[in-house]
């Protein structure tokens, strides 16, 4: 019970984060002309952001960053010693499969939604070497593959709503931006007014 209360907790520091940098990023004239459906649809993407940035752990200027050299660069090394971890990888990238195509019609190919979730899946990889996480290249694999998993399920179930104007590379930026900056801080302060 205690951990998946201070998931909760680490979620809403990190929505808080955000929050205000999405409202300016609502306000900007090239995002004012999208339908509500592509706005909530953003609102549900940031929120899998920002749940994603809570479980592996993102730099934080209150932290401090501090580069820690800890990776690992061998293919399936401890699969069957660590095979639900395994699995909880590929888990967490799904919704990034499902979510990509039906937001961005350009995310309507399995390659192009592949490519982001590798690039994602990277960004994260390179982060983890500023907060003393470990690097691990299978986590690379299995979030990739989660990501087409997901491409898939849209696939057969789905269909595109998305539209033009604006990138998930931009919503990204924010969530790590807001991660950096004050999620950290936040974090502490919730921590303190809860426990």
């Amino acid at each position: 019970m205690f951990f998946l209360r201070s998931m909760v907790l680490e979620i809403c520091s990190y929505l808080m984060a955000v929050l205000p940098l999405l409202l300016v990023w609502y306000l900007l004239p090239a995002h004012r002309g999208h339908s509500d459906k592509f706005r909530f649809g953003i609102l549900i993407f940031t929120g899998y952001l920002c749940g994603v940035a809570a479980v592996v752990g993102l730099p934080t200027l209150r932290d401090g960053l501090q580069f820690d050299a800890a990776i690992t660069l061998i293919p399936f090394h401890h699969f069957f010693a660590n095979t639900l971890q395994f699995l909880l990888n590929i888990v967490m990238f799904l919704p990034l499969g499902v979510l990509l195509p039906l937001l961005w019609k350009r995310f309507s190919s399995w390659k192009k939604t592949a490519g982001f979730g590798f690039l994602f899946s990277l960004l994260i990889e390179i982060s983890q070497l500023f907060c003393f996480r470990i690097t691990d290249l299978n986590d690379l694999l299995m979030n990739t593959l989660g990501a087409v998993l997901g491409w898939c399920i849209w696939k057969k179930w789905g269909r595109s709503c998305g539209e033009r104007g604006c990138s998930p590379w931009g919503l990204v930026a924010m969530v790590w931006a807001g991660a950096l900056l004050w999620q950290g801080f936040l974090s502490s302060f919730l921590w303190d007014l809860f426990y």
